[in-house]
C-alpha cells in the first residue's frame, strides 16, 4: 500500500467535517468501475472518505508531468488519459484493472465544470460503459461546485452530498447528469465565504450592460464594470445578481461570437509545447503575449495554424491545452483568460476552418 493511502484515516475526517459530507446508498465490494460527475478538484478525495479501498482513477496525461503531483499519481497506479481525443491505452488500463480486481474510477466529462451543469461526454463512453464486464458504480455529487466554482479564487462553506447507485451499463451516464442550479432551486443550502467574487474576472470577459471588454474588476463578494460602474453581487446560494451561471455564461458566449474579431491579443500568457510521445518531454517553453487571427495563434513568432490544431480544452482554472499536428500537447496558461481562449479558439475554427 503506498504511504500516501495511509494517510487516509486522518484525512478522511477531516474532509469530512470541513466540507460537511453526506452518503446516500452503499458502494458494494469491488471490483467496478466507478463513474462520477466532476464538480470539484477535489472529488476524488470526498468519494474517499466514505469508500475504503484504493481506486485507479483516470486523470489527465498532464498531470503526470507536474513536479509533486506526478511521481504520486504514478506511484498510485493511476491511468492516465490524453484530453481531446480517444486513447486505446487509456481503455485497455481500464479492463486490465478490472479484470485484476480493482476499482477503476473515471469522471466522464474529463474536467471540473464551469458552469455548474454537465458537461458534453466524449464519443465512446457509452460503448465502454456496455463493453465493461463489472458492476457500474455511479455518484451524482451535488453542492460540490457550489462549494468552490470553477472560476472562483476561494470556496465556500455549505454541503456536499454523493448519492450513489449501481447500473449495468450506459444507463449510469443518465443518473450522474446533474443540474447544480436545477439542485440548488430546490435545495437552496447556502454557501459562506468572503471574496466570492474573487475570479470572476474568468467568466466575464464582457461587462454585460455595456458589453465592454475586460474591464470587470472583483473585490469581496462583488465584481464591478470600471467602464460603466455595473456591479455584480456572488449571493452565499451561488447566483450572480440572483441569475444563476450557466445563464452569465451563455450570453459571455453570445456577446464572444459578435464580437471575437475585435480581440487579437492576449497578454501574459506562459506556452509549454511537449511531444506527444517520448514520455511528453517538453520541447519548446515561451512567455509573451499572444496574437490571434483567422489563420492561427501566434506567440512570439512561434505560429500555430489552426488547421493543425485539434482537441481544445482547458486544464484546472488557469491552462488552455489542445493537440497540435497530431505530435504535441500545447499548453497555454494565463490568469484569467483560460475559457475566453478556448471559446475564442473554437469560435475562429468553426468559422474559418469548420471544425
Amino acid at each position: 500500500m503506498h504511504p500516501a493511502w495511509l494517510l487516509r484515516p486522518i484525512l478522511a475526517p477531516f474532509f469530512n467535517h470541513h466540507y460537511n459530507l453526506s452518503l446516500e446508498g452503499t458502494f458494494p465490494s469491488p471490483p467496478f468501475l466507478l463513474i462520477a460527475n466532476h464538480t470539484h478538484t477535489f472529488d476524488p478525495l470526498f468519494i474517499h472518505v466514505f469508500l475504503k479501498q484504493p481506486i485507479s482513477w483516470v486523470v489527465a496525461k498532464g498531470n503526470f508531468t507536474r513536479p509533486i503531483i506526478g511521481p504520486l499519481f504514478k506511484s498510485l497506479k493511476f491511468i492516465p488519459k490524453q484530453k481531446g481525443e480517444p486513447d486505446i491505452g487509456t481503455i485497455r488500463g481500464i479492463l486490465k484493472n478490472l479484470k485484476d480486481g480493482n476499482i477503476v474510477g473515471i469522471f466522464p466529462e474529463g474536467s471540473v465544470t464551469w458552469d455548474g451543469n454537465f458537461q458534453e461526454v466524449p464519443k465512446g463512453t457509452d460503448k465502454l460503459l456496455e463493453m465493461v464486464k463489472t458492476p457500474i458504480v455511479a455518484v451524482k455529487i451535488k453542492g460540490g461546485y457550489l462549494s468552490n466554482p470553477r472560476w472562483a479564487n476561494y470556496g465556500r462553506k455549505g454541503k456536499i452530498i454523493l448519492e450513489v447507485k449501481q447500473f449495468d451499463g450506459k444507463d449510469a451516464l443518465e443518473f450522474i447528469t446533474h443540474n447544480e442550479w436545477d439542485w440548488q432551486e430546490k435545495a437552496k443550502i447556502k454557501f459562506k465565504g468572503n471574496n466570492r467574487a474573487s475570479g470572476i474576472e474568468r467568466i466575464l470577459w464582457f461587462c454585460p450592460k455595456c458589453h465592454s471588454h475586460r474591464t470587470i474588476k472583483s473585490k469581496g463578494n462583488i465584481g464591478y464594470c470600471k467602464n460603466c460602474g455595473e456591479k455584480f453581487y456572488v449571493s452565499e446560494l451561488g447566483y450572480i445578481n440572483d441569475e444563476k451561471v450557466i445563464n452569465i455564461l451563455d450570453l459571455q458566449k453570445q456577446i464572444l461570437n459578435t464580437n471575437f474579431k475585435n480581440i487579437q491579443k492576449i497578454k501574459h500568457v506562459k506556452v509549454s509545447i511537449r511531444e506527444k510521445s517520448n514520455n511528453n518531454k517538453l520541447k519548446l517553453y515561451i512567455e509573451g503575449s499572444l496574437l490571434i487571427n483567422e489563420k492561427g495563434i501566434e506567440i512570439k513568432n512561434k505560429f500555430l495554424e489552426f488547421s493543425k490544431i485539434k482537441g481544445i480544452t482547458t486544464f484546472l482554472k488557469r491552462i488552455t491545452e489542445f493537440i497540435y499536428d497530431n505530435k504535441y500537447v500545447v499548453r497555454i496558461k494565463t490568469e484569467n483568460d483560460s475559457l475566453l481562449l478556448y471559446y475564442l479558439m473554437r469560435r475562429y475554427k468553426d468559422v474559418y476552418w469548420n471544425n
